[in-house]
C-alpha cells in the first residue's frame, strides 16, 4: 500500500513539475546597437497544456516595455509577447524579466541583453512605446535607399 502511495505522490508531482508553456527562447541578445535599430524582440510562448492558460504578471525593469497578442494561450496554440528595451545610457545592459504564467508557481526567467553604442538624439528614449504586431523592424542601414536624380542641361 506505501509503494502505491509513494508512485501516486511521485506522479502527482512529476506532472505538476512539467511546465505546458514553452517559450521559444529564453535569452535574446541584440548585439551592438545603433541609435536606428530595432530594439524589441518577439517571444512565443506555446500552450502544450490540456486546457487553456494564462499570462499572469510580467515583472520587468521600467527600461522595458511589452505589448501581448493575447492575454491568455488556448490549448495547442501560441502567443507572441513583443519586448523593447529602452535604456537609458549607452554600454553594454542586461535585463531579467520575471513571466508569471498559471501553469506553474515559479516564474519564467527572460534575460535581455545588448551593447547600446550610440544613443537617440531626443533624450526622452525611456518614452518610446513598444511597436505595434503590424509593424516592420527597420534595417541595419539607414543609408541604403533608392534616389532617382533628374538633370535638366541648359543648352
Amino acid at each position: 500500500m506505501k509503494q502505491i502511495i509513494s508512485t501516486i505522490l511521485l506522479i502527482l508531482i512529476y506532472t505538476s513539475a512539467i511546465s505546458q508553456m514553452t517559450f521559444n527562447t529564453l535569452k535574446h541578445n541584440f548585439g551592438d546597437l545603433e541609435s536606428y535599430d530595432s530594439r524589441f524582440v518577439d517571444i512565443t510562448i506555446t500552450n502544450n497544456g490540456s486546457k487553456d492558460d494564462y499570462i499572469l504578471s510580467v515583472r520587468k525593469p521600467a527600461e522595458i516595455v511589452y505589448i501581448q497578442s493575447n492575454p491568455f494561450v488556448e490549448k495547442d496554440k501560441s502567443l507572441t509577447i513583443r519586448f523593447q528595451v529602452n535604456p537609458m545610457q549607452k554600454g553594454k545592459f542586461s535585463y531579467e524579466i520575471d513571466i508569471y504564467t498559471s501553469d506553474k508557481a515559479d516564474p519564467h526567467k527572460l534575460v535581455l541583453s545588448g551593447n547600446l553604442l550610440e544613443m537617440e538624439q531626443k533624450s526622452m528614449n525611456y518614452l518610446t512605446s513598444c511597436p505595434d504586431f503590424n509593424s516592420h523592424p527597420i534595417g541595419k542601414n539607414p543609408n541604403q535607399f533608392d534616389l532617382t536624380v533628374v538633370t535638366i542641361d541648359a543648352d
